[in-house]
């Protein structure tokens, strides 16, 4: 049963994964500096720009994110070692573009299991987005480690080892 549901959260942070790198793929750390807001995790005010012409859905779907957040950090001061709940917090916060604070939640549910593959992969994707590839790349292969016949993640480990290597050839 613990397989599934966080296998099932895997597959949440996988999809919110995407839809943040839809709308943000900095390549590098200037980038992600100049980032707006929502996406560098700092405080969310009220929308400004293009932000403020959203629809209401999408305005719903924020709030809504927002409130859980709160929920979710309420439940962790309750549980501090529940590990589906960092898992739940890291995506939602991940969904709402805030990839430091994500990066930093994945890495504490790797605290309480540092086996689990979901964290890892939360934490590799937020390097990866943040423009940490070595880190991204430690991540893949720890989990190569744990599931080795996981679909994907030598894709994932040679994208990875590239953006490395194309690093360390830059000025």
């Amino acid at each position: 049963m613990r397989y599934f549901l966080v296998t099932g959260t895997a597959v949440m942070g996988a999809l919110a994964v995407f839809l943040a790198a839809r709308h943000y793929s900095p390549s590098t750390p200037a980038q992600v500096e100049a980032a707006p807001p929502a996406v560098t995790g700092e405080a969310v005010g009220e929308p400004t720009g293009e932000a403020a012409s959203i629809s209401p859905e999408i305005a719903a779907r924020r709030e809504f994110l927002l409130k859980r957040v709160e929920d979710l950090n309420k439940a962790i001061t309750e549980r501090p070692r529940d590990l589906l709940t960092h898992l739940d917090l890291g995506t939602v916060q991940l969904m709402l573009g805030r990839l430091p604070e994500s990066r930093t939640v994945f890495r504490k549910a790797l605290e309480i299991d540092p086996t689990c593959v979901a964290a890892l992969y939360g934490v590799a994707e937020c390097s990866k987005l943040l423009g940490d590839y070595p880190e991204a790349l430690r991540c893949y292969l720890e989990i190569r480690k744990i599931r080795p016949d996981d679909p994907g993640l030598d894709q994932r480990i040679q994208s990875a080892q590239s953006a490395v290597q194309g690093a360390k050839k830059q000025p």
